[in-house]
């Protein structure tokens, strides 16, 4: 889907540059950019390749756009560069560094929190050890999905205009992520004890402080709802219950879903 959108996006500028129209400078910059973020890559190396004359470009030409063609540029460049871990984040984080006075402020802090996430995945995330660490955890999820939504809010203008529409499945997919560990954990952190079958009492109290600070948000209403569910197996489930665990799982799908639509639906005053 991805190439089909840059082959598209590609002809679209070839034929806006020929014919009845000519091209500005950005469009044509923008053209040879795509021409070459595009190329086919059979191999990793000639991946490298295409990203090594990518950051070329993009240090010759991106103080050249206005700043719209700016933050797509550098899109389009790490949705290409599959950035995981080690060196792979120290570049991209220099990188942010580097061009991010070019970039809008809206991409700016959705790096920062993609960023953020490279260098300190959620799963490998501890708290001070000892007493607190598993709440301090529980916490750390929920305000991670916490400024997720805060910067749709901040840049709601920009980020809900079609220009910027391109960013909505990675930013829905990244909420969805964090409502999605609030609500199931991981088999690292499980949020129903396996002895008792209670749920988490850290887990709990993180996200009723956090959902009072935030009555409006989203994220706010993602807890209540679980809340609610909770409510109605008295916080107690033995996920070996077949029925039981595809009735929790299901409601959780639910609530998951609900909040990454309402998340660009719904303007609230949690900023």
């Amino acid at each position: 889907m991805k190439k089909f959108r840059l082959i598209m996006i590609a002809a679209l500028a070839i034929l806006a540059c020929t014919g009845l129209f000519a091209c500005t400078d950005s469009e044509e910059i923008m053209k040879d950019y795509i021409d070459i973020i595009s190329q086919e890559a059979e191999t990793d190396e000639a991946l490298q390749e295409i990203l090594a004359e990518a950051e070329e470009y993009i240090a010759a030409n991106i103080s050249k756009l206005e700043k719209e063609d700016a933050d797509y540029m550098f899109y389009l460049y790490i949705n290409r560069a599959k950035i995981v871990a080690g060196e792979e984040v120290e570049k991209f984080a220099k990188l942010v560094d580097d061009y991010g006075v070019y970039l809008s402020e809206a991409m700016n802090d959705m790096l920062a929190i993609e960023l953020n996430e490279l260098e300190n995945p959620l799963p490998e995330f501890k708290g001070n050890e000892g007493e607190g660490e598993e709440a301090a955890f529980w916490s750390e999820v929920m305000e991670r999905a916490l400024s997720v939504e805060n910067a749709v809010n901040q840049h709601r203008e920009t980020l809900t205009s079609a220009e910027y529409e391109y960013m909505k499945p990675e930013i829905v997919w990244r909420y969805e992520y964090y409502i999605n560990y609030m609500l199931i954990g991981s088999p690292e952190r499980i949020i129903f004890d396996s002895e008792t079958h209670l749920f988490s009492s850290d887990a709990q109290n993180a996200y009723t402080v956090l959902a009072q600070a935030n009555p409006n948000s989203v994220t706010a209403y993602a807890v209540n709802e679980f809340f609610n569910y909770l409510a109605s197996i008295d916080y107690e489930l033995d996920l070996r219950d077949a029925d039981s665990g595809k009735i929790y799982y299901d409601t959780c799908r639910y609530i998951v879903e609900e909040a990454g639509k309402r998340l660009y639906q719904q303007e609230n005053s949690q900023q």
